[in-house]
């Protein structure tokens, strides 16, 4: 049980990606979209994205010194360990759900050209 804990604090402590997506998408978005009032739509929401997971970091890292306090107590049970991943899925559902919502709400905003070009992009700036 200890490496899945080990395994799922480690992807805890590096995010899913999407902070690093939004925060390269809002760097690339003055190139994609030319209409000022769509850009500062598309960079509200790139923004709102950004706040959703730094406040999912905030809570998982709370989570995960009560993940490890159970870890380190001998008379932790099965019920225990399950009680502290059951409350880190649902954070996991309830900020997957902020970020689907999120892009979807964006990828509305842009054509089908700008999405791609912005998908291009970010994907270019990720390689450097």
């Amino acid at each position: 049980m200890i490496i899945g804990t080990l395994a799922l604090i480690a992807v805890l402590m590096h995010g899913a990606g999407a902070d690093s997506w939004s925060t390269l998408a809002n760097k690339e978005i003055k190139h994609v979209i030319e209409d000022k009032a769509r850009r500062e739509k598309a960079n509200a929401i790139l923004e709102r994205m950004q706040v959703a997971m730094g406040s999912h970091l905030e809570t998982v890292i709370a989570c995960r010194k009560e993940l490890m306090a159970v870890e380190m107590r001998y008379e932790s049970t099965v019920a225990d360990f399950r009680a502290a991943y059951a409350k880190l899925e649902k954070i996991w559902r309830d900020t997957e759900n902020d970020l689907l919502m999120l892009r979807f709400e964006l990828r509305d905003l842009l054509t089908r050209a700008e999405w791609d070009d912005l998908c291009r992009r970010v994907d270019a700036e990720r390689e450097d």
